[in-house]
């Protein structure tokens, strides 16, 4: 059977309609206003946003304190702007059970308590926990699609893609995986849905981007209109508890690229700022503890002068190391190529009448910002 024949037999068992609709001419009109936001330019407003990070990084937590941000009127999060405002919460969260999603519920205003340990949640919210044994299959998205056409314009959370299809027989690792991903998007189109789905990372990518750091098939993130990524600022290098919890966060897609680092403190969300020169910082910070021998040794003299508000030349490396000017000139050359100083013009020639080179750390310079604002953090 060709596999033509086998489409137009599915479609009609569907209801589907067969053909090819008409091209876009000069008779049509093309909306080309700017994607809305919720969130800075992080979270789109219904659309599809994919969030990935490694497990317990923070990714549910996250998504609940927007959420609550939005649900209780606040013009901003973290410092950044809430533009669009969706009405309802719709989380399909096989990922926790219903005490752990009350937990951040409570932590967010989306909750009333009762008697003793209990509480409600605010009545804007429709919640699958783990043990419900939602799906995205047939099933599970009528459920959901039911949901979202009785609460129009929520907000629906997906967490995780892993937890959702677990039961399905799919291979993460194949396209096959994004086609429930599809599937749910289709069928809450007409709803005014901001989605968001929750997605793992294979490993902790410093500094990437979630359509690299995604697990499994690349068909997943291209399944989506916007791609966020969370990650440990600074990741312990060996397999012990995380002990700086700063979290970078930042996105690619069809909205602007933007970034802020975030951190989640014993009882509320906190912001360390623009993420960018952060993360800066963090490899500026890396390259330093990393050199060695003489690239070593000829910073720490440039670092020390520049405490003493002093350029560093050629001459002072020379006589201070007891090495060539030559030697000198391609040290701080090598050191400049890593971004960690910079040449600040020339003075008095030398003896051989050539321009002696002035060089200063790039950190405290106004060329990289970023680095000199690493101590804020």
């Amino acid at each position: 059977i060709s596999s033509t024949f086998a489409f137009r037999i599915i479609c009609k068992a569907q209801g589907t309609k067969l053909g090819i609709s008409e091209p876009v001419t000069s008779e049509f009109e093309i909306d080309i206003t700017e994607d809305s936001m919720v969130w800075g330019e992080i979270l789109m407003y219904q659309s599809w946003n994919l969030i990935s990070a490694l497990p317990k990084v923070g990714k549910s937590a996250l998504i609940v304190g927007i959420c609550g941000a939005v649900l209780n009127n606040k013009s901003e999060f973290l410092g950044l702007p809430i533009d669009h405002r969706f009405d309802n919460l719709i989380i399909v969260g096989n990922d926790q059970n219903t005490k752990q999603w009350a937990k951040l519920f409570l932590r967010e205003g989306l909750c009333h308590k009762t008697e003793g340990n209990k509480i409600k949640i605010d009545n804007r919210i429709a919640l699958w926990s783990q043990g419900s044994g939602i799906q995205l299959n047939d099933e599970g998205i009528e459920k959901i699609t039911s949901e979202c056409k009785k609460r129009p314009n929520s907000l629906l959370l997906v967490d995780t893609l892993r937890s959702v299809t677990s039961q399905m027989g799919l291979d993460e690792n194949k396209t096959e995986i994004s086609s429930p991903i599809r599937k749910l998007q289709d069928a809450t189109a007409d709803y005014g849905v901001t989605g968001v789905m929750l997605h793992h990372t294979t490993k902790s990518v410093f500094g990437g981007n979630a359509v690299m750091a995604s697990s499994g098939s690349a068909a997943i993130p291209a399944a989506f209109d916007q791609t966020v990524l969370m990650n440990w600022l600074k990741q312990n290098t060996d397999q012990s508890t995380q002990t700086d919890k700063r979290i970078a966060v930042s996105c690619m897609g069809r909205g602007a690229s933007s970034s802020i680092i975030v951190e989640l403190t014993d009882n509320k969300w906190i912001s360390h700022g623009d993420g960018d020169a952060a993360i800066q910082a963090e490899k500026m910070a890396e390259i330093e503890e990393n050199l060695q021998g003489r690239q070593g040794d000829v910073y720490d003299l440039v670092i020390n002068n520049s405490d003493s508000d002093k350029f560093t030349s050629t001459i002072d490396i020379s006589n201070q190391l007891n090495i060539t000017t030559n030697k000198a000139l391609r040290t701080l050359k090598a050191l400049e190529r890593k971004g960690l100083i910079k040449q600040e013009g020339v003075r008095n020639q030398d003896r051989k009448g050539r321009p002696i080179a002035l060089f200063r750390p790039t950190r405290g310079t106004e060329s990289n910002k970023g680095f000199n604002d690493f101590n804020d953090f």
